[in-house]
């Protein structure tokens, strides 16, 4: 735990200090330094930082089967043996690929790289990409997707991307629907319709959700979505979904209130707040089916980006101080928590490297 404590601190202090640092160069390189440093921690973490680390080990040597996972994966899991049969190159290997683009992201788009990168360990992306292998690396496929989406618009490309998403995990599916999020503009009306109606949906097809979740597992065997629903696991996880909803909830009204009242935010702040809506009506789904929630991973990654952004265009220094005060404070007491009451979820608080 306390790597995570040290390297959050100095986040805390870097991101309060950022407007102060004049010399973007100097930014750049002290980004670049902390996100090196972030890389390593993950690729060179022993096996058992991640409670899914140990099953991906397992099937890259042998002693389980492939046939579980997605193609794509498999084939990535084959690939890589042929270099090493030593399992830390796929730790090493994978943990660059799940995050560069996620740096690159946080480079290209953060106005303040330091408070990006203390969100990404705060609301636990950070723990998450430790543990959830396969999803991860559709996580960062789809990042490159939407970059290349985002400024060339070729939806050849984006598709491709997205199916190769899929072949790592068969819930990237949903990032689909990103092309439209760059369209639709959230109004107060909808926003509350929507959570009515997810709510509903939510609340009252459990049982439709266990019904679709069962004939899945019946074509694909080896995919046993409905643990996910009805579990004791699954039980002992709602209060969690929960309070993921509420926080994503109160941070997506917030950005939303500064965006409608600021006259100068850029187009990207549009899709950002899309995003984060998203992933709040995904959590209202899953707090009755907790399997979808794997659906909000394509989408709320973008928070650690949309915060800082929307941030930037609160004039008033004293109000941007408290703003981010009440982010750190919310933040570290989301972390600590789950580090606390909840650290089996991902199982990579107490961290130990490899060596």
């Amino acid at each position: 735990m306390e790597i995570y404590l040290l390297i959050m601190g100095l986040l805390v202090v870097l991101s309060m200090a950022n407007p102060i640092i004049k010399k973007e160069e100097i930014n750049k390189l002290l980004f670049t330094a902390i996100a090196v440093i972030l890389i390593l921690l993950a690729g060179l973490r022993h096996y058992s930082v991640g409670r899914d680390t140990l099953q991906y080990i397992n099937a890259y040597t042998g002693i389980t089967s492939l046939d579980r996972y997605e193609l794509g994966f498999s084939s990535f899991l084959n690939l890589l043996y042929k270099f090493s049969t030593d399992f830390q190159f796929l730790i090493f290997v994978s943990s660059v690929i799940i995050f560069i683009p996620i740096m690159y992201s946080i480079f290209r788009h953060s106005k303040n790289y330091y408070f990006s990168l203390y969100l990404l360990i705060a609301f636990n992306y950070y723990a998450i990409y430790l543990n959830a292998m396969r999803q991860s690396m559709a996580v960062a496929i789809v990042l490159v997707a939407n970059e290349l989406y985002r400024y060339n618009k070729n939806c050849k490309i984006f598709i491709f991307l997205i199916v190769s998403a899929v072949l790592f995990h068969n819930s990237a599916i949903i990032a689909v629907l990103i092309p439209l999020l760059y369209k639709i503009k959230l109004k107060t009306p909808n926003i509350l319709l929507g959570l009515i109606v997810f709510c509903g949906i939510g609340f009252c097809t459990k049982d439709l959700f266990i019904l679709i979740a069962e004939h899945i597992s019946e074509y694909l065997p080896n995919v046993m979505y409905y643990t996910y629903i009805d579990s004791y696991e699954a039980q002992v996880n709602y209060s969690g979904i929960v309070l993921q909803g509420i926080l994503y909830l109160l941070i997506f009204l917030s950005l939303y209130i500064i965006v409608k009242n600021s006259k100068d935010c850029e187009e990207d702040c549009n899709f950002y707040l899309n995003c984060i809506y998203l992933s709040v009506l995904f959590l209202v789904l899953s707090s009755q089916a907790t399997v979808l929630e794997r659906f909000k991973f394509y989408f709320d990654i973008y928070l650690i980006v949309a915060v800082p952004m929307v941030f930037s265009k609160i004039k008033n220094l004293i109000t941007k101080s408290i703003a981010y005060l009440v982010v750190f404070t919310i933040g570290f007491a989301y972390w600590y928590i789950i580090a606390l009451y909840r650290p089996y979820w991902t199982e990579t608080i107490d961290y130990r490297f490899f060596f």
